[in-house]
């Protein structure tokens, strides 16, 4: 009768240690955090917007795109990878967007979503950038291009 909790007991031990020994991420687990602000465009066809205007302004600026949900508006923009000022600390950045676009109307169209920004640093890794600054600063910058 003592034997039967005895390995129960020790059963649960050994998986908890499988389990604590079993790595939840890897150092270099993406982060991504909401862009920080949002776009309007209206007197546009939203459908016109989201099937012309919007894939045509992103093949311009050399970005690549793919719809991971046309139907409801969900896209993924990027990797958009550049150089970086001498003084920061990391050699380049990294950002890759995942858009919402939402037909608020017939005439107006919506566009938030969440990004991922990442610094290649001088021990060859990518760092995740999540300061709100940061993130803000770049998303405005990039919703600006889409809708300029």
């Amino acid at each position: 009768m003592k034997v039967f909790p005895f390995s129960c007991l020790f059963a649960l031990v050994v998986s908890l240690m499988a389990c604590a020994n079993t790595p939840v991420a890897n150092e270099s687990s993406q982060v991504r955090v909401p862009i920080g602000v949002g776009f309007g465009i209206s007197d546009i066809s939203c459908q016109e917007f989201k099937r012309y205007i919007l894939p045509t302004r992103l093949n311009a600026l050399g970005v690549t795109f793919k719809w991971t949900d046309e139907h409801e508006g969900l896209l993924i923009a990027g990797p958009i990878i550049e150089e970086v000022e001498p003084e920061s600390k990391f050699i380049r950045m990294r950002r890759i967007f995942f858009l919402s676009v939402t037909c608020v109307d017939e005439l107006t169209t919506q566009i938030v979503g969440e990004v991922l920004i990442e610094g290649y640093n001088d021990s060859d890794e990518w760092i995740s950038i999540t300061e709100p600054a940061i993130v803000e600063k770049y998303g405005l910058q990039f919703l600006q291009e889409l809708t300029n």
